[in-house]
């Protein structure tokens, strides 16, 4: 009998930490969310970028197919800051066009005049693209690449989605501390009515 009630209580402290780790996991991924939320609109408002930086880093969405397989539509890609000595010929290059990172991979380097001129094509694409781009177009290189999570984070590039969760986490927030301040009470009381 007495191993039987051990073993359900180890049970239920088991289920209960399993529930509060996959708790504090959304709660990281909606806080991360968030994060990236403020970082995409605060580029969005003050610099009209469609992409959220920080720091070196560039976090943007696949919205096309155009590097499949290598990145798919939908993914998510982390890229750092490509310094000029790091630009390599067979490598993906992010570049940024009508203020969006896109990811194609750089077939040929041209110095013509003086200028250096960068030949890219995607993966999927037979021809190479049309545009040439410069140095200054050149923002970065791929760190991280997470396939379908990028529709996960367009989703949080909606205001209305952002403001829908911060809401929740107030809500939820002020839920815990009324509960916090609830179960205090309760166990002031008992303590007075056990004396």
């Amino acid at each position: 009998m007495k191993m039987k009630n051990s073993l359900g209580q180890f049970k239920r402290k088991t289920n209960n930490t399993i529930r509060r780790i996959l708790r504090s996991c959304v709660y990281f991924i909606l806080i991360c969310l968030i994060l990236y939320n403020i970082l995409y609109m605060f580029n969005n408002v003050f610099k009209s970028k469609k992409y959220a930086k920080i720091f070196n880093i560039y976090i943007s969405t696949e919205k096309e197919n155009e590097m499949a397989p290598t990145i798919k539509k939908n993914s998510l890609i982390i890229g750092v800051k490509i310094k000029e000595e790091d630009i390599k010929e067979k490598q993906i290059i992010g570049y940024d066009i009508d203020n969006s990172i896109k990811y194609h991979r750089l077939i040929k380097i041209n110095n013509n005049d003086n200028e250096i001129i960068y030949i890219t094509k995607a993966d999927s694409n037979y021809n190479i693209d049309i545009e040439y781009k410069q140095r200054e177009n050149i923002k970065s290189r791929i760190l991280i690449n997470i396939p379908n999570l990028g529709f996960l984070f367009k989703i949080f590039e909606s205001k209305i989605t952002t403001s829908i969760i911060i809401i929740y986490l107030i809500l939820k927030f002020n839920i815990n501390k009324y509960k916090f301040i609830l179960s205090n009470k309760r166990k002031k009381q008992r303590e007075t009515n056990n004396k």
